[in-house]
């Protein structure tokens, strides 16, 4: 008869493990092999202002393109620095221009910030 191990404490779960180790290894080796992609790390952050119009605007591109805000946000103004064209679904040539506009506007304040130190 074979025992919870989490009836017990934690050294009659050790004693439990140990004494099934080879049906626990046989689980795993007849596993499905999953492949995970890991996502490169996001360890910036950065801020900016806006008016309610610009905010409600890239809150709907966003949606429209399936993405949340800051995927949205990061994808067009990762496009906008290479200038290329934002592989964004939903996303006028104007809104693009305005877009950049912004970046650009931003980039003149911060860049000279980054430089300082």
């Amino acid at each position: 008869m074979t025992r919870d191990p989490h009836d017990g404490g934690a050294s009659d779960e050790a004693e439990w493990v140990q004494r099934h180790r080879e049906e626990l290894e046989a689980d795993f080796d007849d596993a499905e092999e999953i492949v995970v992609e890991v996502a490169q790390p996001l360890n910036v952050s950065t801020s900016f202002r806006m008016s309610r119009e610009e905010a409600v605007a890239i809150r709907e591109a966003a949606t429209g393109a399936g993405l949340s805000q800051s995927e949205w946000i990061r994808t067009v103004c990762v496009a906008a620095a290479h200038r290329t064209t934002a592989p964004v679904a939903g996303i006028s040539a104007f809104e693009a221009r305005k877009l950049r506009s912004l970046l650009e506007q931003a980039e003149r304040i911060v860049w000279p910030a980054t430089q300082a130190g």
